[in-house]
């Protein structure tokens, strides 16, 4: 696993009052299978990157601002780890590319170009085309997409 390295702030403006936007946090954070408490202001999150995988830590400041509400995100701490069964399929994949590459050279890992197309595709479909990337940033556009969908017409 990495160290925790610091965040840096984050300022995201919201059209609706401090409550409104600390309900909407709430039910994101619990959407994304994060944690909020509301007593110490402490958000955490659960983050991807590719192959990285980790959690954000930081206390999130709601202010009322002039037409809404002025969420900072600050003091964040995030810590990475590699995921180990991904990484490794990716370098089975990789074996199995090997004769592939070679066997112009090799004449005679010919017979073994499938299989190895086989295990590198396998390896691509199993983890390549699964990997997902977030961050905070895509945890704010949930909450405001959440204050958007809990708008009533008249409100």
């Amino acid at each position: 696993m990495k160290p925790p390295e610091p965040v840096a702030p984050l300022v995201v403006e919201f059209g609706a009052d401090p409550d409104r936007v600390e309900r909407a946090v709430a039910e994101a954070a619990e959407q994304w299978g994060g944690e909020w408490d509301g007593a110490t202001r402490v958000l955490v999150l659960p983050l991807s990157a590719g192959l990285f995988r980790g959690t954000l830590s930081a206390t999130l400041r709601l202010e009322a601002a002039a037409g809404g509400t002025r969420a900072s995100l600050e003091g964040g701490r995030r810590a990475f780890e590699l995921r180990g069964r991904a990484t490794l399929a990716l370098l089975l994949g990789l074996l199995g590319a090997l004769p592939v590459l070679a066997w112009p050279f090799f004449p005679a890992l010919l017979p073994y170009a499938p299989m190895g197309l086989g295990l590198a595709l396998a390896a691509w479909l199993l983890v390549v085309a699964r990997l997902t990337t977030n961050s905070p940033e895509d945890f704010f556009e949930l909450v405001r997409h959440l204050l958007a969908a809990g708008e009533k017409p008249g409100e």
